[in-house]
């Protein structure tokens, strides 16, 4: 014959507060982290950094321009055109343009035409799209 015991009133409240103590310290955990926390970070590939950019200097004024833009179709388009102030102003900006332009000045305010598409060449060269 089984026996069976029943619990008394204090014992089993006591057994409550046992399992509710555990339950707070179960809550308490901190959440598990969401599927996003949990998935790997994204490769530099997928981040804009400083290798996305060619860093060019003109008769002394530096220049940092996205490595994108000499490959961009409306730039080589416009190369194709051999519109330099479309190229120049895609490369550089507005800002830029008005910069490089200024640096190629000599002292009376004249700027060499072929000292500017030598140095677009260059920046072709280092963007690695530059033909042989």
């Amino acid at each position: 014959m089984t026996e069976t015991t029943e619990k008394s009133r204090e014992e089993l409240e006591a057994e409550l507060e046992r399992l509710r103590t555990n339950r707070a310290a179960v809550e308490k955990v901190a959440p598990a982290p969401s599927t996003r926390e949990q998935s790997p970070a994204k490769p530099a590939d997928y981040q804009r950094g400083k290798q996305d950019t060619i860093r060019v200097s003109l008769s002394g004024e530096e220049f940092e321009i996205d490595a994108r833009a000499p490959k961009h179709i409306p730039t080589m388009f416009a190369l194709r055109q051999n519109d330099f102030e479309t190229v120049l102003r895609n490369l550089l900006g507005a800002d830029g343009l008005d910069r490089a332009l200024k640096a190629l000045e000599d002292e009376d305010g004249y700027s060499d035409f072929d000292t500017l598409a030598e140095w677009v060449g260059d920046i072709y060269e280092k963007a690695g799209s530059k033909n042989s």
